[in-house]
């Protein structure tokens, strides 16, 4: 399990941190299929998403949003409830998926 503060970090500096390091362990796999993953934001309990490369037009994006990136996330650090994709086209709009189980 990632650690869930550190003395000098905490609130949303030490969950970005923490969810960074998790993304890392999922990175190599992505990249290997010429996909990734980028974290966009964090709220609460809720972390965003962005797929990237082969992983945008992916029929198993879905399924690698939920049972890989969440449920790895979710393992590592009890404070995540939810994971989301985001897309965005533009700097100045931005289009969520909600993926549902």
């Amino acid at each position: 399990m990632i650690e869930e503060t550190t003395p000098q970090r905490s609130g949303l500096a030490a969950r970005t941190e923490q969810a960074n390091r998790v993304l890392q362990l999922l990175r190599p796999a992505m990249e290997a299929d010429g996909g990734g993953v980028v974290l966009a934001r964090i709220e609460g309990g809720r972390v965003d998403v962005r797929l990237k490369g082969m992983c945008l037009d992916c029929p198993s994006a879905p399924m690698t949003l939920k049972h890989g990136i969440e449920r790895t996330l979710k393992m590592h650090l009890p404070w995540v409830t939810e994971v989301r994709r985001v897309d965005t086209p533009c700097e100045n709009a931005t289009v969520t998926h909600q993926i549902h189980t």
